[in-house]
């Protein structure tokens, strides 16, 4: 059975709630030849959380709408993440403009310009493909939170491996479901 937008987006749920568990998982730094925890995220809470505390909540909100369309709750939780991945990746690229460093100032550069358009165009669809494009939009202004370079959520000493993962597999589930969006039909 060929992919649908719909079984791409249901995918999602996994690499999502892999994001929220960074929540509720110790950083490890190396001090000398031994790993030692240092924080406990959830602990901390702080306004950059709202990234994996959105993760989770949209990742509910997709579970439970699996049998239907996905609703207005997961929408605007999907455009608050978006939005909150674009301020930091803008921050990100001011960062690198600042001190010239214009090849990761044009890098953080993309996602600003790409999520948005896909965003916006997801606003003018509906169900599973309007969900399709979003979770696109929100891999890719979440890709470069991953960077090693600027400190984020899950990059912090330990956790950048698995949340660069969790995003390129969005963003692979996203190509999967594009491809089965833009495939022209059958010709009556």
């Amino acid at each position: 059975m060929p992919p649908t937008t719909k079984s791409a987006v249901t995918a999602m749920i996994v690499p999502l709630a892999i994001i929220a568990l960074g929540l509720f998982v110790s950083f490890f730094v190396q001090v000398g030849t031994h790993w030692v925890p240092v924080i406990l995220p959830v602990l901390e809470i702080d306004v950059l959380n709202v990234i994996q505390i959105g993760a989770g909540v949209l990742a509910v909100l997709l579970w439970r709408s699996r049998d239907g369309e996905p609703g207005m709750a997961a929408v605007a939780t999907a455009l608050v993440l978006i939005v909150g991945g674009l301020v930091l990746t803008g921050l990100a690229t001011y960062a690198f403009s600042s001190v010239g460093q214009w090849t990761g100032a044009m890098v953080f550069a993309t996602p600003l310009a790409l999520a948005p358009v896909l965003a916006f165009h997801a606003l003018r669809i509906r169900g599973w493909d309007r969900m399709l494009l979003l979770t696109g939009a929100l891999a890719l202004a979440l890709l470069s939170y991953s960077c090693p370079l600027v400190p984020g959520i899950l990059n912090e000493y330990s956790g950048g491996v698995v949340y660069a993962a969790a995003i390129v597999g969005i963003l692979v589930l996203f190509v999967r479901g594009f491809r089965t969006l833009t495939a022209p039909g059958p010709q009556p």
